[in-house]
């Protein structure tokens, strides 16, 4: 009968639906303006991949279990522009989505003593440009050989994460009960030249080639965050913090590729393509290979990467892994046709829990996060789409945040714990971040 004196995780999706909507609700979608170059009229040659996936994960612990149910989305959409021989233009927008509950009950989740629900989101959307010319150069075992390579690019992204806890456990003077809050919104940009051409990968593609390329980057970006966090512990005493951490790309530095073709894939069809890895060395982080950004507000990294993920209590980690080839026009130009990530989760659901009844941590700190891992790190493909479709499903992600039935989704139906479903959480400028912020800690105290 304990178990009735907690609510379920819905009921935490609900009270986090509101305080969310709340700070993030004014936020104004705001997409980069003009190009790496100036491109002709030409009309672009236009192409996606994408795909969404749920995944349900139960853990028995130590001291109680432990159950996440996450959902991923991840749409590309290029467009390639002839510009003047040998060069052309690609454009890049990639929205990518995950949000997870996660529970953890003492000793069970039937009769707890204790129990913690947990709701978390992060959203990503980037919008890239690269100059493309095949006449740049990568290295094979030493020997120069011709080579798509980038020119110029130009890129922003805005992002956003949130995370809501509830915590109640039984003691001799009844129960008691914890809140905690996280809200974080952030934006990067960047306009960079390269000499040489940086190299991507070579005109041919094998199973088991290797390459690599080195190039100066010339240009500007810079990256920025605006984050708060509160908690009101169970004597109803509220503790806030907050930060608007930045920084700035240095104006020169270099950047090295290292590419591998590491098996194929089969598309949807038939059509076999090789599976290629780039890993660029530098403080640029590159999205789907293509989207140039400074490192610094990527929320899609692991924890223990930023001062304020002792306060963010959950995590969702993405990175793109492989790439699909395709060579177009006798390899005038080529596709990345389908791509594949690398997903997974992790909270501190355990950590909160366990301080809470005197066996672990008693309160977060940014130097201890004590993440529990949750969705175990797996390979996540996507799968081409139509433009249009694909563009569909993204601006159903922008607006709505959850999974939007008939967009040639990949995944199972959702969850109906599925808080994110309802969150309006907009593109922000640092700017407006601040102002939301400052609106939002106002709005706390009245």
């Amino acid at each position: 009968m304990r178990a009735r004196r907690f609510p379920s995780v819905r009921s935490v999706a609900i009270a986090a639906l509101l305080l969310s909507t709340t700070f993030l609700a004014p936020l104004v979608v705001a997409l980069p303006e003009g190009s790496a170059a100036p491109v002709s009229a030409v009309a672009p040659d236009s192409w996606s991949y994408g795909g969404e996936k749920w995944f349900n994960f139960t853990s028995p612990m130590a001291n109680g279990v432990h159950t996440i149910h996450a959902y991923m989305a991840w749409y590309t959409v290029f467009n390639l522009t002839n510009l003047s021989s040998p060069v052309f233009q690609l454009s890049v927008e990639r929205t990518v989505l995950s949000n997870f509950t996660a529970q953890y009950c003492a000793p069970d989740c039937v009769s707890p003593d204790l129990q913690v629900n947990l709701s978390h989101a992060t959203y990503e959307h980037a919008v890239g440009y690269v100059n493309v010319t095949r006449a740049g150069g990568v290295y094979e075992n030493g020997t120069a050989v011709p080579a798509f390579a980038v020119l110029n690019a130009s890129a922003t992204a805005n992002a956003v994460a949130v995370s809501s806890s509830e915590i109640w456990v039984v003691t001799p003077q009844g129960v008691r009960h914890v809140t905690e809050e996280f809200h974080a919104a952030g934006q990067a940009q960047a306009r960079l030249s390269f000499d040489p051409a940086l190299g991507l990968f070579p005109l041919t593609l094998s199973v088991g080639d290797t390459w690599n390329a080195t190039s100066a980057y010339e240009g500007q970006g810079n990256w920025s965050v605006v984050w708060s966090y509160e908690k009101t512990n169970a004597s109803g005493a509220i503790t806030t913090l907050s930060g608007v951490p930045a920084g700035s790309l240095n104006v020169t530095g270099g950047v090295t590729v290292d590419g591998a073709v590491v098996g194929s894939m089969t598309l949807p069809g038939g059509t076999v393509l090789p599976a290629i890895t780039l890993d660029f060395s530098s403080n640029l982080q590159v999205l789907d290979g293509m989207i140039f950004l400074p490192r610094g507000a990527n929320f899609f990294d692991g924890p223990g990467g930023h001062p304020w993920d002792g306060y963010r209590m959950g995590f969702a980690m993405m990175e793109t892994h492989r790439l699909a080839v395709q060579f177009m026009g006798e390899a005038a130009s080529f596709r990345l046709s389908a791509a594949t990530s690398l997903f997974g989760t992790s909270d501190t659901t355990p950590a909160m829990g366990d301080g809470m009844m005197g066996t672990g941590p008693s309160m977060m700190a940014a130097t201890a996060v004590n993440a529990t891992p949750g969705v175990p790190t797996v390979e996540v493909a996507t799968v081409p789409l139509d433009p249009a479709t694909a563009t569909a499903a993204a601006g159903c992600l922008n607006a709505t945040h959850n999974l939007c039935p008939g967009q040639g989704s990949t995944s199972i139906a959702p969850d109906t714990t599925s808080w994110v479903y309802y969150l309006t959480i907009g593109i922000v400028a640092v700017g407006a971040a601040v102002a939301v912020a400052v609106a939002y800690r106002a709005s706390r105290r009245r």
